[in-house]
């Protein structure tokens, strides 16, 4: 919340991590801390994982990380040896991208619609794998809801066709899942309600997580605080088999040692004695209603500017992201040429130069080359916009900005 929105709001509550006030206070957050993490909150975490995903079989746990990247370089590490390949969609997160290759594994890209990670291709991709090139892939990586950077938000039976899948081949899935509490509704809906607000009806707007419908332990989910309260307490939490967990705990003892003490006590004094689990339900509900608004600010603007002859997107459901492709196949200078290589390469020379004249006129968008697992020839280039990044009024004027760059890129030419 900016220093804007702030103005006006006069309900505070004042807590305190004195010494001697609570068996958890601040002399105690400053020392040397448990690899699992506090456990004042741990246990409120695992109350909370339990109340929102309940998953079904009795050996599980959950610890806090260091925030998703460093759990996620943990993950591979303790999950996959060195040239193993790892299943992950087309586009992914980059931190995952750098992970994986620093630690010597490849990647498989599953091809992406609208709804996410297709089935269909992890199946005949697993199904037809060619052993002469090396062991069958064990571990799928996907982000399932408000997917970075597509915003894709895989269904309910999506999900359950990809654990199946999972089961019939072995697979342990990595469920990244950030973006989970930020749900996007139609701005009729947005409204958080008493009634949305409330436990039980937040849970049920929710779509089924890996987590809660996995019976086998095959499913490790991470989830993060940095998308729901703040990127700077570098703070989240896994939760996955008691044996799966405890071996990441071994090896967080063994490289972060433990969250950051400050950040836990911050997280516990707020969603434990100031909101609990009703105040912080209450919370994702406001949020998500904000995004919401913010969300279709942007769908707005970008109707208004982007030429819609070759630019398209999806509507988000969830997350923080609008991905926008630009058609370049009508392009004088493709339309002549079959050359994969050089169709990138024309494509990538317009990905720079729309990207750096949008950050010229002061607006930051993301390129889709730096979320690909592998070169596209497809005609196209890709952005990520975000629509939480800025203020509410801000954002008309930044799409503006990227359409005009686009325009002046492609529609003069």
């Amino acid at each position: 919340m900016t220093n804007e929105e702030m103005d006006g709001q006069t309900n505070f509550q004042l807590v305190s991590c004195a010494k001697g006030e609570d068996n958890y206070d601040f002399s105690v957050a400053m020392n040397y801390g448990y690899s699992a993490g506090s456990p004042q909150l741990l246990r409120f975490i695992t109350e909370h994982v339990e109340m929102i995903h309940n998953p079904p079989y009795d050996d599980w746990e959950s610890c806090l990380t260091c925030g998703t990247t460093s759990a996620l370089d943990i993950a591979f590490r303790m999950l996959c040896n060195r040239g193993d390949v790892v299943l992950v969609e087309k586009f992914t997160y980059p931190g995952a991208i750098a992970a994986m290759r620093g630690q010597g594994l490849n990647m498989m890209g599953i091809e992406m619609d609208n709804f996410g990670l297709v089935p269909e291709d992890l199946e005949q991709k697993l199904g037809n794998w060619d052993y002469a090139t090396g062991p069958k892939p064990f571990v799928l990586y996907t982000i399932p809801t408000g997917q970075n950077p597509t915003g894709a938000t895989q269904t309910a039976g999506r999900r359950r066709q990809i654990y199946d899948i999972a089961v019939k081949h072995d697979l342990y899935i990595i469920e990244d899942d950030p973006y989970y509490f930020l749900q996007l509704h139609h701005s009729n809906l947005a409204s958080p309600t008493r009634a949305m607000a409330t436990l039980d009806n937040y849970i049920a707007r929710l779509p089924p997580s890996y987590l809660s419908m996995d019976e086998s332990g095959r499913v490790l989910r991470m989830d993060t605080a940095s998308k729901i309260l703040a990127p700077g307490l570098r703070c989240g939490w896994i939760t996955g088999s008691s044996q799966v967990v405890e071996k990441f705990i071994a090896y967080s003892e063994i490289s972060v040692l433990s969250p950051s003490g400050p950040s836990q006590i911050m997280m516990y004094k707020l969603l434990d004695q100031s909101w609990g689990h009703d105040g912080f339900v209450r919370w994702l509900a406001t949020l998500s209603q904000q995004y919401t608004e913010q969300r279709d600010t942007m769908i707005h603007a970008a109707e208004a500017f982007l030429p819609a002859d070759i630019c398209s997107w999806k509507v988000p459901e969830s997350g923080m992201f609008l991905w926008v492709s630009i058609d370049l196949s009508r392009q004088p200078s493709l339309q002549c040429l079959n050359s994969g290589p050089v169709i990138r390469d024309i494509c990538s020379v317009v990905e720079d130069n729309i990207y750096e004249r949008s950050k010229r006129n002061g607006v930051l968008v993301s390129k889709g080359s730096w979320f690909a697992i592998d070169s596209d020839a497809e005609g196209r280039v890709l952005f990520r916009l975000t629509f939480v990044a800025a203020a509410q009024k801000e954002l008309s004027r930044a799409v503006q900005t990227f359409a005009q760059a686009v325009r002046y890129e492609l529609v003069r030419k």
